[in-house]
């Protein structure tokens, strides 16, 4: 019997990877991307959520502050990502795909 490897296993086996260029790899590609997508989606959610308490601190909300407006804007930029963005990312790997 072997003695057990003391070199750790890859994290991230290559084997198991599609090639670059072919159809899986475009959709692994793309489904990252959506991925990616939705973490920043989700920041400027968050991000969002944490000004929100800090607006309604100010005294002075009456005023026209840039600041009012930042959670609308955080928030629809955020919506715009999951709607838009990733029907795009998704799109465009289809088209790649298909052209293949």
């Amino acid at each position: 019997m072997m003695p057990p490897s003391k070199i750790a296993p890859l994290r991230d086996d290559l084997r198991h990877k599609p090639l670059p260029g072919t159809a899986a790899f475009i959709q692994d590609q793309a489904d990252q991307d959506c991925r990616d997508l939705a973490a920043i989606s989700g920041l400027l959610r968050r991000t969002s959520a944490g000004i929100t308490p800090i607006l309604q601190r100010l005294t002075f909300r009456t005023l026209p502050l840039a600041a009012l407006e930042s959670c609308t804007l955080l928030d629809a930029l955020a919506e715009e990502i999951d709607r838009d963005d990733v029907t795009t990312v998704q799109d465009h790997a289809e088209a790649l795909c298909a052209a293949r």
